[in-house]
């Protein structure tokens, strides 16, 4: 088996088996290879087991929750989405991916839709299952397997503007009280870049360093 961990062995990554192990909270999750490229195939779903009093509470929210609603979705399918202002600071940003793995910069996500195309990129990278997104615009030819986990305002509720869920991922964007995106979402195939003030809370795609 080919694998490696991180000097703190908060993190043991399996190429063979394509899978990332967070030993923070136990949980794992599937990987896939895009050209030269290493990308968690899922959400991330980490947060601190005690973040009473932290920074962290109350600044994640699980994704997948309904269109102006305050009802949240299901965790352990769609994630969770995290408040921008934790992913703008680096004392931040830095701990809620393992070690070994980071929240993309723009480079990372230029080098994703170029390499897929950039006119139906988004279409490659959705989930292919008519639960999530119309056949016609989802083949998952990437194996990225976005899904609808939808963004979050504090004061809106779930995805202000779309009718349906769209997928929403952070860029690493230090020290700026809002955080640039990719969107994918149900109407197009190609990948929108969008900006999200402090309200908002997106999911996070992390890539291996």
């Amino acid at each position: 088996m080919s694998s490696s961990s991180s000097p703190a062995l908060n993190s043991i990554y399996d190429a063979e088996n394509n899978t990332l192990t967070d030993l923070r909270d136990g949980q794992v999750y599937k990987t896939v290879t895009i050209g030269l490229q290493v990308w968690m195939a899922e959400n991330l779903n980490y947060l601190p087991k005690d973040t009473v009093g932290t920074y962290f509470g109350g600044h994640s929210v699980c994704g997948g929750g309904e269109y102006k609603s305050l009802q949240e979705g299901d965790c352990s399918i769609f994630g969770r989405l995290y408040d921008v202002i934790i992913m703008a600071y680096d004392g931040y940003n830095k701990n809620l991916c393992p070690d070994g793995w980071k929240i993309p910069a723009n480079a990372q996500w230029e080098i994703l839709i170029d390499y897929l195309g950039n006119d139906n990129a988004g279409q490659k990278m959705k989930f292919a299952d008519e639960a999530y997104w119309p056949s016609e615009l989802a083949t998952n030819e990437s194996g990225f397997s976005a899904i609808p986990s939808g963004y979050y305002s504090r004061f809106t509720g779930f995805n202000k503007v779309d009718s349906i869920a769209p997928a929403v991922y952070a860029i690493k964007n230090s020290n700026s009280i809002q955080s640039n995106a990719v969107k994918v979402s149900d109407s197009k195939n190609n990948v929108l870049y969008q900006s999200y003030g402090e309200a908002f809370y997106i999911a996070i795609r992390c890539i291996k360093e």
